[in-house]
């Protein structure tokens, strides 16, 4: 009698077991994955792969699947052809996809894929799994930066202000640069000899342009704002690239020996009329006894 009841304890633990199994089995729902599922970029790339994995961890037949995607972000995604289009319980299935037009994209961005599904029963649901497309720690930087370094806060005449211009390329592929503008105030001008012009910079390499900024032939004293324009051009991965580069780089410009009496008296330029200058000349040459005269 007791192991009568101990076999049909057994056979009710194994019957509650099966159907335990059978019901996780069939309320498994089949699943998408994107492999990479996060791709870093680098700022000159333009198309990037991956692949889109249907999984039917289901009972049921998938009779037809199929994929769509969704981005925000200006890229351009292509959905190449599914494997296998009917999927048996267990299955997995094979989207190929390349993600386009990377380099003109708004980074970090997004692909979204859904897949749609229908069983053999006619049954149609939905399958979601996304792709996370970023720039390289490299990639943070700017492909190309400038900056101008030199002595420009006391040009006058016979006295230019001399520095650089420093173009940085942070790329793998050389950076040419096409064109150089400089926008002068009246008071300023820039040699005609001397004017920077077209040049090359090396992959991850630094290069200097002299710069000598002279004061005209009649200036009106004071601090000017002189910005550098630049075009960068590069080809990178059957890409053509350019970008135009500004930067700012203040001047003080005035006339030599009033500069240097002014500076003596602490006296901005700025705020003196033209009697005002000879006035202030004359006291500074009395106290220092200049030519016998004695102040009183």
């Amino acid at each position: 009698m007791i192991e009568y009841r101990n076999i049909r304890r057994m056979r009710a633990l194994i019957w509650m077991l099966f159907l335990t199994f059978t019901g996780q089995m069939s309320g498994q729902k089949p699943t998408i994955e994107v492999q990479p599922s996060s791709i870093d970029v680098s700022p000159w790339y333009s198309t990037v792969k991956a692949r889109v994995i249907l999984k039917n961890g289901g009972m049921r037949t998938l009779a037809r699947s199929s994929l769509s995607a969704v981005t925000n972000d200006a890229l351009r995604v292509v959905i190449g052809k599914q494997d296998t289009p009917a999927l048996p319980a267990g299955g997995v299935s094979v989207w190929p996809v390349e993600i386009r037009e990377v380099d003109k994209a708004r980074l970090p961005g997004s692909v979204l894929f859904d897949a749609l599904y229908t069983t053999d029963d006619g049954t149609r649901e939905h399958a979601y799994a996304s792709l996370a497309i970023k720039l390289t720690d490299a990639g943070q930087q700017k492909p190309v930066e400038i900056s101008v370094h030199g002595t420009f806060d006391s040009i006058a005449a016979n006295r230019p202000g001399l520095g650089c211009l420093l173009a940085t390329n942070n790329l793998d592929v050389p950076v040419n640069i096409t064109r150089i503008d400089v926008t002068l105030p009246p008071s300023l001008h820039l040699p005609a000899n001397k004017t920077p012009g077209p040049f090359i910079v090396p992959p991850r390499s630094a290069t200097r342009q002299g710069i000598e900024l002279d004061a005209a032939a009649s200036v009106t004293p004071g601090k000017y704002s002189v910005p550098f324009e630049l075009r960068a051009e590069w080809d990178a991965l059957g890409h053509h690239e350019s970008r135009t580069l500004v930067v700012n780089q203040d001047a003080t410009v005035g006339v030599f020996f009033e500069s240097e009496i002014l500076k003596a008296l602490g006296v901005p330029s700025f705020l003196l009329l033209p009697g005002c200058l000879f006035i202030f000349t004359m006291q500074l040459l009395l106290a220092f006894g200049l030519f016998g005269l004695v102040r009183t």
